[in-house]
């Protein structure tokens, strides 16, 4: 499965924000996330990080489950765009 450039250059990217997510506890104020946003996506960084090692040894299963992080990124787009005009 790890054959295709595509696929490691994709992987490589998950484990990247996999870490970062690691790292935001140490970054937060407390308020702007609040601490307890911080330490759940640090959770979800780590376990994040573990799919991406089991994808990058060759295990199929663990793809799946990256993929649902996509969603989980598109769905907070909105929280950068502008204001819907009359909101």
């Amino acid at each position: 499965m790890l054959g295709s450039r595509s696929v490691r250059i994709g992987l490589g990217v998950f484990a990247v924000i996999s870490l970062l997510d690691l790292l935001l506890p140490l970054y937060t104020d407390g308020e702007n996330p609040p601490m307890s946003v911080a330490l759940i996506s640090s959770a979800i960084g780590l376990a994040s990080f573990v799919l991406v090692v089991s994808a990058w040894r060759g295990a199929r299963r663990a793809v799946l489950p990256l993929l649902l992080r996509i969603l989980s990124a598109i769905t907070a787009l909105p929280a950068f765009l502008p204001p819907a005009p009359g909101c």
